[in-house]
Parts: C-alpha cells; sequence; structure tokens
C-alpha cells in the first residue's frame, strides 16, 4: 500500500507565507494542488537524434578499449533543458495562439511558472485530469523534481500524447504541482 500525503489549498498557502514555497507568476490553488501553465516554447522530440545518440553509445562500446564507457559517453538527461532540446527536440511555432501536438509524439516543455522548494517540503508535478480526457499525459523532465528536496527553477516537462491530435491553447494549464507535508 502507497500513502501519499498533500497538502491541501490552506497548507499550500500557508507554506507561502513561511517562504517554504515560492511561485512566480502565481497559479490557480486548487483542494490539493496548484495549476501549472505551459511555458512559450514547445519541442518535439527528434527521433532520429534519439537514434543516431543511440547508434554513438553502441559504437563506443563495441571499440572496448581505452577509458571506461561512461567516461566517453554524454548522458543527455544531464545536459542542461535549452542544450538537451537543442539536439533532440525540433522547435514548433504556435499557430492562431495555439500549439498542435500530433497523435502519439513525444513534446518537450518548461512551465510559465518558476518554483523555489526549500529544504524539507517535496514537491511532485502531475498530468491534470482534464489533460488525460484530453488524450496526452504529463510528466516532469528531470530527476531533480522526483519528490525533490531544495528546487529553483521552471519544471521541464515532457508531454506525451496518444492516439489522437490535441489542440493547445497558450499559455495553458498544462499540470499540477502537488506539494507533499514537511519532513523536518
Amino acid at each position: 500500500v502507497i500513502l501519499i500525503i498533500m497538502l491541501s489549498d490552506r497548507g499550500i498557502k500557508d507554506y507561502m507565507e513561511k517562504e517554504l514555497l515560492g511561485i512566480s507568476p502565481m497559479g490557480q490553488i486548487g483542494p490539493a494542488s496548484i495549476d501549472l501553465h505551459m511555458g512559450d516554447q514547445l519541442f518535439r522530440s527528434d527521433e532520429q537524434a534519439h537514434v543516431k545518440h543511440s547508434q554513438e553509445v553502441a559504437a563506443l562500446a563495441r571499440q572496448g578499449d581505452g577509458p571506461p564507457l561512461m567516461e566517453k559517453i554524454e548522458e543527455p538527461l544531464m545536459l542542461p533543458f535549452d542544450q538537451y532540446v537543442a539536439r533532440f527536440g525540433k522547435e514548433l511555432h504556435e499557430t492562431d495562439g495555439h500549439w498542435f501536438l500530433e497523435p502519439n509524439a513525444r513534446y518537450y516543455s518548461q512551465t510559465v511558472e518558476s518554483i523555489t522548494v526549500q529544504k524539507g517540503v517535496h514537491i511532485w508535478i502531475a498530468t491534470r485530469s482534464s489533460s488525460a480526457r484530453n488524450g496526452f499525459r504529463v510528466q516532469y523532465a528531470e530527476e531533480k523534481l522526483d519528490r525533490c528536496d531544495e528546487f529553483e527553477g521552471k519544471p521541464e516537462l515532457v508531454i506525451e500524447t496518444f492516439g489522437t491530435s490535441v489542440q493547445l491553447p497558450k499559455n495553458y494549464r498544462i499540470c499540477q504541482m502537488v506539494v507533499e507535508p514537511s519532513r523536518y
């Protein structure tokens, strides 16, 4: 049994007043989460770039001599967001104030909101139920947001569509941030 304890809207506001949690600009606080909005940039995953990287890693693994494999290869997930999307994404442009997402595709973005989380406060990003009903899910890209402890920045998002195309208005409430009680 997994027990998840999350703060209510009053608990979230209390953490903000105590400066344990900061969000700028402020999103809409729901009963147990804060809605976050999709940023100004959207990138479609470039599958050919991922295949090329996998081939490069395989070629290095076959060489066998010299430094260990992990010293030879660059771990893409450790790259800053802008470097990662420059290498593995294709920038898209909104049309008439909307983003158009193709079926069965992966996209990268960041939230509009910058988040500051102090030590002992844990957050996580979740797909909003309306997003799931519309045929896509959202998850955070960086490991440092997996029930993080001390975070500052804009969450990096992976958006995946399933079997349907999706039209999102610019500044769409793309995901929600859940806040867990302090452990200290």
